[in-house]
């Protein structure tokens, strides 16, 4: 979280302080596909919690169907990504999310 929190390509961490569940949201909603696709521990996943690292872009997976408009809002927006922690190591975590914000 204090990681996504001071890095310039993030605006907004959504986190309540427990667990984890983190939510955030990209500067440049563009590049979500480039980060995705950049990552190398976390895996792009249509549901999140499992004892590996996950990830999902919410606007085209789980919420898809929802017309964007009542997606927005409640705060669930294009350039919001969502991650579940597993069990990795958390300095290969962050190693992970900094390459892949580099794109």
């Amino acid at each position: 979280v204090a990681f996504l929190k001071d890095h310039p390509a993030i605006k907004e961490v959504l986190y309540t302080g427990k667990g984890g569940m983190i939510s955030f949201k990209v500067a440049d909603e563009s590049k979500i596909p480039s980060i995705i696709n950049q990552l190398q521990i976390f895996t792009f996943a249509e549901s999140l919690g499992g004892v590996e690292s996950l990830i999902t872009y919410p606007s085209t997976q789980t919420h898809l169907d929802i017309p964007a408009e009542v997606r927005q809002s409640y705060g669930l927006t294009d350039d919001l990504l969502r991650v579940s922690i597993g069990i990795e190591d958390v300095t290969d975590l962050i190693a992970d999310l900094k390459q892949a914000l580099e794109v």
